[in-house]
Protein backbone atom coordinates (compact mmCIF):
# COMPACT_ATOMS: atom_id res chain seq x y z
CA UNK A 1 0.00 0.00 0.00
CA UNK A 2 1.08 3.23 -1.02
CA UNK A 3 0.42 6.61 1.10
CA UNK A 4 -0.45 9.72 -0.60
CA UNK A 5 -0.94 13.43 1.24
CA UNK A 6 -3.92 15.31 -0.32
CA UNK A 7 -4.41 19.00 0.00
CA UNK A 8 -7.76 20.54 -0.87
CA UNK A 9 -8.62 24.31 -1.08
CA UNK A 10 -12.14 25.20 0.22
CA UNK A 11 -14.26 27.13 -2.79
CA UNK A 12 -17.15 27.03 -1.49
CA UNK A 13 -19.23 27.02 1.89
CA UNK A 14 -18.97 23.70 3.77
CA UNK A 15 -21.65 21.89 6.16
CA UNK A 16 -20.14 19.11 7.92
CA UNK A 17 -23.17 17.29 9.60
CA UNK A 18 -22.92 17.26 13.68
CA UNK A 19 -25.38 18.50 15.70
CA UNK A 20 -28.36 20.14 16.01
CA UNK A 21 -29.35 21.88 18.53
CA UNK A 22 -33.15 22.81 18.40
CA UNK A 23 -33.74 24.73 14.76
CA UNK A 24 -29.68 24.91 14.54
CA UNK A 25 -27.86 22.58 12.34
CA UNK A 26 -24.16 22.49 13.37
CA UNK A 27 -21.32 22.47 11.37
CA UNK A 28 -18.30 20.08 12.54
CA UNK A 29 -15.14 21.90 12.23
CA UNK A 30 -12.95 18.87 10.62
CA UNK A 31 -14.24 16.34 8.20
CA UNK A 32 -14.22 12.89 9.37
CA UNK A 33 -12.94 10.16 7.02
CA UNK A 34 -16.42 8.83 6.30
CA UNK A 35 -17.18 11.99 4.86
CA UNK A 36 -13.94 12.19 2.62
CA UNK A 37 -14.38 8.90 1.41
CA UNK A 38 -18.04 9.22 0.49
CA UNK A 39 -16.90 12.54 -1.69
CA UNK A 40 -13.77 10.84 -3.11
CA UNK A 41 -16.09 7.43 -4.22
CA UNK A 42 -19.26 10.00 -5.47
CA UNK A 43 -16.49 11.64 -7.76
CA UNK A 44 -15.07 8.89 -8.36
CA UNK A 45 -17.96 6.77 -9.96
CA UNK A 46 -19.90 9.67 -11.30
CA UNK A 47 -16.99 10.28 -13.71
CA UNK A 48 -17.30 6.41 -14.25
CA UNK A 49 -21.09 6.37 -15.15
CA UNK A 50 -21.31 4.33 -11.60
CA UNK A 51 -19.96 1.14 -13.11
CA UNK A 52 -18.61 -1.82 -10.60
CA UNK A 53 -20.24 0.25 -7.58
CA UNK A 54 -19.19 -2.43 -4.76
CA UNK A 55 -15.38 -2.34 -6.35
CA UNK A 56 -15.57 1.46 -6.02
CA UNK A 57 -16.48 1.70 -2.72
CA UNK A 58 -13.26 0.07 -1.79
CA UNK A 59 -10.82 2.39 -3.74
CA UNK A 60 -10.93 5.35 -1.09
CA UNK A 61 -11.40 3.79 2.41
CA UNK A 62 -8.29 4.28 4.27
CA UNK A 63 -8.24 7.48 4.30
CA UNK A 64 -7.88 9.26 7.29
CA UNK A 65 -10.13 12.46 8.78
CA UNK A 66 -8.56 15.99 7.03
CA UNK A 67 -7.80 18.94 9.20
CA UNK A 68 -7.87 22.41 8.22
CA UNK A 69 -4.77 24.77 7.42
CA UNK A 70 -4.57 28.37 7.10
CA UNK A 71 -2.68 30.38 4.21
CA UNK A 72 -3.05 34.06 3.83
CA UNK A 73 -4.86 35.02 0.20
CA UNK A 74 -2.87 35.55 -2.36
CA UNK A 75 -0.37 32.64 -1.45
CA UNK A 76 1.94 31.20 -3.93
CA UNK A 77 2.24 27.57 -5.06
CA UNK A 78 5.92 26.94 -2.96
CA UNK A 79 3.89 27.81 0.29
CA UNK A 80 0.91 25.71 -0.55
CA UNK A 81 3.71 22.98 -0.33
CA UNK A 82 4.60 23.54 2.79
CA UNK A 83 1.25 23.77 4.60
CA UNK A 84 0.67 21.88 7.95
CA UNK A 85 -2.28 20.58 9.01
CA UNK A 86 -4.11 22.18 12.38
CA UNK A 87 -3.91 19.02 14.29
CA UNK A 88 -6.63 18.05 16.81
CA UNK A 89 -6.00 18.22 20.86
CA UNK A 90 -7.72 18.97 23.99
CA UNK A 91 -6.14 21.50 26.62
CA UNK A 92 -7.70 21.82 29.82
CA UNK A 93 -10.93 20.33 28.76
CA UNK A 94 -11.39 22.23 25.69
CA UNK A 95 -10.95 21.11 22.17
CA UNK A 96 -8.52 22.86 19.84
CA UNK A 97 -7.21 22.83 16.52
CA UNK A 98 -3.68 23.49 16.36
CA UNK A 99 -3.41 26.76 18.19
CA UNK A 100 -6.75 27.43 17.89
CA UNK A 101 -9.67 26.87 20.27
CA UNK A 102 -12.91 25.58 18.80
CA UNK A 103 -14.59 28.73 20.04
CA UNK A 104 -12.25 31.24 18.39
CA UNK A 105 -11.94 28.85 14.82
CA UNK A 106 -15.88 29.15 15.45
CA UNK A 107 -16.18 32.62 15.29
CA UNK A 108 -13.43 33.43 12.55
CA UNK A 109 -14.57 30.42 10.18
CA UNK A 110 -18.06 30.04 11.02
CA UNK A 111 -21.32 31.55 9.85
CA UNK A 112 -25.18 30.81 9.93
CA UNK A 113 -27.85 30.50 6.59
CA UNK A 114 -30.96 31.51 8.19
CA UNK A 115 -34.62 30.24 5.88
CA UNK A 116 -37.93 29.32 6.47
CA UNK A 117 -40.50 27.55 4.56
CA UNK A 118 -43.24 30.29 2.78
CA UNK A 119 -46.98 29.56 2.07
CA UNK A 120 -47.72 29.52 -1.24
CA UNK A 121 -51.00 32.02 -1.24
CA UNK A 122 -50.08 34.47 1.85
CA UNK A 123 -46.54 33.97 1.26
CA UNK A 124 -45.65 34.12 4.63
CA UNK A 125 -43.50 31.99 6.83
CA UNK A 126 -45.06 28.69 7.38
CA UNK A 127 -45.37 28.34 11.00
CA UNK A 128 -42.20 26.09 12.55
CA UNK A 129 -40.63 26.25 10.05
CA UNK A 130 -37.50 28.29 10.41
CA UNK A 131 -34.10 26.46 10.43
CA UNK A 132 -30.58 27.77 10.59
CA UNK A 133 -27.53 25.83 8.83
CA UNK A 134 -24.34 26.59 10.48
CA UNK A 135 -21.09 26.43 7.55
CA UNK A 136 -17.34 26.70 7.30
CA UNK A 137 -16.61 29.66 5.25
CA UNK A 138 -13.92 29.55 2.52
CA UNK A 139 -11.63 31.89 4.21
CA UNK A 140 -11.40 34.03 7.47
CA UNK A 141 -14.66 36.73 8.01
CA UNK A 142 -13.71 40.37 6.64
CA UNK A 143 -12.63 43.26 9.64
CA UNK A 144 -12.26 46.61 9.96
CA UNK A 145 -9.14 46.34 11.81
CA UNK A 146 -6.18 45.53 8.96
CA UNK A 147 -6.47 41.80 9.96
CA UNK A 148 -4.86 39.31 7.09
CA UNK A 149 -7.36 37.54 5.27
CA UNK A 150 -6.26 33.55 5.34
CA UNK A 151 -7.87 30.52 2.94
CA UNK A 152 -8.97 27.33 4.12
CA UNK A 153 -7.13 24.24 3.19
CA UNK A 154 -7.68 20.62 4.21
CA UNK A 155 -5.29 17.92 4.47
CA UNK A 156 -5.28 14.42 5.31
CA UNK A 157 -4.03 11.37 3.99
CA UNK A 158 -5.23 8.16 1.55
CA UNK A 159 -3.77 4.87 1.30
CA UNK A 160 -4.13 2.81 -2.42
CA UNK A 161 -3.48 -0.46 -3.06
CA UNK A 162 -3.60 -0.08 -6.71
CA UNK A 163 -1.33 3.08 -7.58
CA UNK A 164 -3.22 3.37 -11.03
CA UNK A 165 -6.32 4.75 -8.92
CA UNK A 166 -4.07 7.10 -7.88
CA UNK A 167 -4.58 9.11 -11.34
CA UNK A 168 -8.29 8.52 -10.94
CA UNK A 169 -8.41 10.93 -7.61
CA UNK A 170 -11.07 13.84 -8.58
CA UNK A 171 -9.65 17.29 -8.96
CA UNK A 172 -13.14 18.42 -7.75
CA UNK A 173 -14.99 16.97 -4.82
CA UNK A 174 -18.49 18.05 -3.26
CA UNK A 175 -17.93 17.29 0.52
CA UNK A 176 -20.64 17.35 3.49
CA UNK A 177 -24.70 18.41 3.10
CA UNK A 178 -26.28 21.18 1.87
CA UNK A 179 -25.13 20.50 -1.63
CA UNK A 180 -28.34 22.53 -2.58
CA UNK A 181 -27.55 25.48 -1.52
CA UNK A 182 -24.15 25.52 -3.12
CA UNK A 183 -22.07 24.07 -0.46
CA UNK A 184 -19.46 21.98 -0.59
CA UNK A 185 -17.10 22.05 -3.02
CA UNK A 186 -13.49 21.86 -3.04
CA UNK A 187 -10.01 21.36 -5.34
CA UNK A 188 -7.26 19.85 -4.57
CA UNK A 189 -4.55 21.47 -5.08
CA UNK A 190 -1.60 19.38 -3.72
CA UNK A 191 -0.59 15.69 -3.59
CA UNK A 192 2.51 13.80 -2.78
CA UNK A 193 3.83 10.12 -1.45
CA UNK A 194 4.23 10.20 2.31
CA UNK A 195 6.73 7.61 3.95
CA UNK A 196 6.33 6.50 7.46
CA UNK A 197 8.00 9.54 9.53
CA UNK A 198 4.99 11.33 8.51
CA UNK A 199 2.58 8.30 8.87
CA UNK A 200 3.84 8.50 12.42
CA UNK A 201 2.45 11.41 13.07
CA UNK A 202 -1.06 10.49 12.17
CA UNK A 203 -0.77 7.18 13.94
CA UNK A 204 -0.64 4.82 11.05
CA UNK A 205 2.29 2.22 10.22
CA UNK A 206 3.02 1.64 6.10
CA UNK A 207 0.06 -0.97 5.92
CA UNK A 208 -2.69 1.34 7.44
CA UNK A 209 -2.78 -0.32 10.79
CA UNK A 210 -2.85 1.46 14.21
CA UNK A 211 0.69 3.02 15.46
CA UNK A 212 0.34 4.33 19.12
CA UNK A 213 3.76 3.83 20.86
CA UNK A 214 3.30 6.63 23.30
CA UNK A 215 0.37 9.08 24.80
CA UNK A 216 -0.47 11.68 22.34
CA UNK A 217 -3.29 13.55 20.76
CA UNK A 218 -5.13 10.67 18.31
CA UNK A 219 -5.76 12.06 14.40
CA UNK A 220 -8.19 9.44 13.89
CA UNK A 221 -11.67 7.62 15.57
CA UNK A 222 -10.67 5.11 17.76
CA UNK A 223 -12.48 2.05 19.29
CA UNK A 224 -13.09 2.56 22.84
CA UNK A 225 -11.82 -0.44 25.44
CA UNK A 226 -11.99 -1.38 28.68
CA UNK A 227 -9.50 0.05 30.77
CA UNK A 228 -8.47 2.76 28.99
CA UNK A 229 -7.38 6.12 30.53
CA UNK A 230 -7.70 9.04 28.15
CA UNK A 231 -7.95 13.12 28.39
CA UNK A 232 -10.39 13.64 25.67
CA UNK A 233 -14.14 13.04 24.44
CA UNK A 234 -15.67 9.67 23.52
CA UNK A 235 -18.73 9.49 20.64
CA UNK A 236 -21.71 6.97 19.90
CA UNK A 237 -20.63 6.53 15.97
CA UNK A 238 -23.46 4.61 13.67
CA UNK A 239 -22.66 3.19 10.32
CA UNK A 240 -25.46 3.14 7.97
CA UNK A 241 -26.80 1.12 5.11
CA UNK A 242 -27.84 4.11 2.57
CA UNK A 243 -28.67 1.89 -0.54
CA UNK A 244 -31.83 0.92 0.72
CA UNK A 245 -35.14 4.09 0.35
CA UNK A 246 -34.68 3.80 4.13
CA UNK A 247 -30.97 3.75 5.40
CA UNK A 248 -30.44 0.68 7.83
CA UNK A 249 -27.83 0.89 10.74
CA UNK A 250 -25.91 -1.47 10.08
CA UNK A 251 -23.25 -1.00 12.87
CA UNK A 252 -22.31 1.34 15.94
CA UNK A 253 -20.03 1.55 18.57
CA UNK A 254 -18.10 3.64 21.20
CA UNK A 255 -15.26 5.79 19.61
CA UNK A 256 -12.29 8.07 21.44
CA UNK A 257 -12.90 11.17 19.20
CA UNK A 258 -9.71 13.23 17.81
CA UNK A 259 -7.71 14.90 19.56
CA UNK A 260 -8.08 12.72 23.17
CA UNK A 261 -4.96 11.83 24.40
CA UNK A 262 -4.53 7.89 25.25
CA UNK A 263 -2.55 7.71 28.72
CA UNK A 264 -1.82 4.26 28.30
CA UNK A 265 -1.47 3.18 25.02
CA UNK A 266 -0.84 -0.61 26.25
CA UNK A 267 -3.91 -0.60 26.40
CA UNK A 268 -4.14 -1.00 22.53
CA UNK A 269 -1.37 -3.57 22.48
CA UNK A 270 -1.18 -6.96 21.42
CA UNK A 271 -4.42 -6.04 19.08
CA UNK A 272 -4.97 -5.13 15.56
CA UNK A 273 -6.76 -2.35 13.83
CA UNK A 274 -7.12 -1.19 10.90
CA UNK A 275 -7.77 2.34 9.14
CA UNK A 276 -11.50 2.69 7.54
CA UNK A 277 -12.67 6.04 6.53
CA UNK A 278 -11.40 8.04 9.34
CA UNK A 279 -11.62 5.76 12.09
CA UNK A 280 -9.52 2.85 13.45
CA UNK A 281 -11.67 -0.81 13.11
CA UNK A 282 -10.61 -3.66 15.74
CA UNK A 283 -9.76 -7.05 13.02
Amino acid sequence: MKWFKLVFRQKQPLHIGSFRWGVIAETGIFIPGWTMWGALTDAFLRRESFARLDESEKHFAAVTSFYPALLETGSTEKEISSLEPMFPLYKKGRFYLGGKSEAEFRFYFTDLLMSTAVEGISRKAWDMSLHEIEYILPCSRKNRSGEKIFSLYWIGLIGLEDEKIFSFIPRLIYAGGERRYGMGEMELVLQKEVKNDELALWNLDGEGNLHLERAEPLKNFLPLEENVCLQGETALLVELNFRKSVPEAEKAGHFVKPGSLIKNPEAYAGKKYVLQKGKFVRV
